[in-house]
């Protein structure tokens, strides 16, 4: 390495050690033992880039005041900002962590089950988590084997866990076990109560899902609604109809990331992506005027990704039969494999379970099996109602926009006294075209909330279908 590639790192310790000096423990932001030590690394070396970056900032700032406030101003801000993001980073690491560590507690649970009937200790059964099923929790996993090799027990490594988790539902969950321990708990009740809580949190995962779709699609039509009503009276529909379009697709991604993975069946990336990819295009043929070329395009995705989205429908079929079958085969002592490794499409669980079966043998993984089966089950009834309340507001998304595009012509016609009706598709105001651009993307939240990773653009479709027409009989 050249010397002079050294310098940012050369000032970033020397900061380091000043900030030490002054009472505050920087190494312990980056404390393998508190953020992990699979990315205590990173972050170390982030904080270490940071502090030079502040210590460069600050030095330059007092040199260059006098001559130039502004500069100087700047150069202060860009010290204390990154002196902020320094000491921010580790706890904005340890909330995102949590949330990735909530999402795969469901699974965990499930992988835990074949174990609670075996002798092993579940700490080394958590520090030798396969990291295929859990990305996030392998941090956590990495961190309890840290403990371990500390020399820490088994259980005083959970408490310790528990202890310094981001994941306060992870922490409950682990006091409640070293709890069972302590007390001498049997096999069976550990297996009872481990089985209650991948339950009550895969219920809890898709009622939270629920409360936040609901929100955002409420969130995204009031949004599509005012802000396009705004276009007559502005008379630039540019920036509104960007905004819009960036409110609708981003809600649609954030419902996207946040669906619950346990109970979804068989997902697909491609799908989204492709979803997304024609409705925009078809947002801006639209815009431009050619919606005929814009019906074309959404007709031709629909049926495409339909006939995926059937694909995948009748592959999570057979996969959830296959659990079922393999359910009744472990309970009788049979080889249940083969049906297994046929439900591995079901995702992380199913995943979960064959890591465990090849890890504890069959202990416990007929009961862990049929417990699975049974937490689909309550997962299933409660995404059948989720879904009923989605088609009630998808059906107000496609709404919406022709009743706007209503308002809108209605409007533009108050507003322009002088033109005689019928007016013209550019005569009715500026509002029109904004809505057709925007009819496309307007359901793209409510139908992310109710097909998940097998979205398709029919209700896109049938929106632009209806503002279209609407525009054409008013005008």
């Amino acid at each position: 390495m050249r010397p002079y590639n050294r310098i940012p790192e050369i000032l970033g310790r020397a900061f380091t050690k000043l900030y030490d000096q002054l009472g505050y423990d920087s190494a312990r932001l980056a404390d393998p033992e508190i953020v992990g030590p699979l990315a205590a690394p990173a972050l170390r070396k982030a904080s270490i880039y940071l502090n030079s970056l502040t210590l460069s900032s600050s030095i330059a700032a007092a040199l260059a005041s006098p001559f130039d406030p502004l500069l100087g101003a700047i150069l202060l801000l860009l010290a204390v900002s990154s002196l902020a993001v320094a000491q921010s980073l580790p706890h904005l690491w340890r909330s995102v962590l949590a949330q990735g560590v909530e999402k795969e507690l469901p699974a965990l649970l499930v992988y835990l089950v074949p174990y609670s009937s075996s002798p092993k200790y579940l700490a080394d059964v958590i520090a030798a988590l396969p990291r295929g099923p859990f990305k996030w929790f392998t941090h956590e996993a990495a961190r309890l084997k840290l403990l371990l090799d500390m020399g820490h027990d088994p259980l005083n490594a959970l408490k310790r866990l528990a202890e310094t988790t981001p994941s306060s539902r992870l922490r409950g969950i682990l006091l409640e076990y070293t709890s069972l321990q302590t007390i001498g708990a049997t096999s069976s009740m550990t297996t009872v109560k481990i089985l209650e809580r991948a339950i009550e949190m895969a219920r809890e995962a898709w009622r939270g899902y629920v409360e936040l779709s609901r929100a955002a699609v409420e969130i995204a039509t009031a949004g599509l609604v005012s802000i396009v009503a705004l276009a007559p009276l502005t008379g630039s529909t540019g920036p509104l109809v960007a905004l819009i379009a960036l409110l609708l697709s981003s809600t649609g991604i954030l419902l996207l990331l946040a669906r619950p993975s346990i109970g979804d069946g068989v997902r697909s990336k491609t799908i989204p992506a492709a979803y997304l990819a024609s409705i925009g295009a078809a947002s801006l043929l639209a815009a431009k005027g050619r919606v005929l070329a814009s019906l074309a395009l959404l007709a031709a995705s629909t049926i495409a990704l339909e006939a995926a989205s059937l694909r995948l429908a009748r592959i999570e079929a057979r996969a959830l039969k296959s659990l079922r079958v393999a359910a009744e085969e472990a309970r009788y002592g049979l080889d249940y494999m083969d049906d297994l490794e046929k439900a591995k499409p079901l995702g992380g669980p199913i995943r979960a379970v064959l890591e465990a079966s090849r890890i504890a043998g069959s202990i416990g993984v007929g009961q862990a099996l049929e417990r699975l089966v049974r937490v689909l089950d309550e997962v299933l009834t409660y995404r059948k109602r989720a879904w009923t309340e989605s088609v009630v507001l998808e059906g107000i998304s496609m709404i919406a926009p022709v009743v706007l595009a209503v308002a809108i012509v209605k409007l533009s016609a108050l507003l322009q006294p002088t033109t005689p009706l019928p007016l013209t598709l550019p005569q009715a105001g500026v509002g029109a075209p904004a809505i057709l651009a925007l009819a496309p993307l307007a359901t793209v939240p409510a139908t992310t909330f109710r097909r998940g990773y097998r979205p398709t653009p029919l209700t896109g479709l049938i929106t632009l279908l209806l503002v279209w027409l609407a525009l054409k009989i008013i005008t």
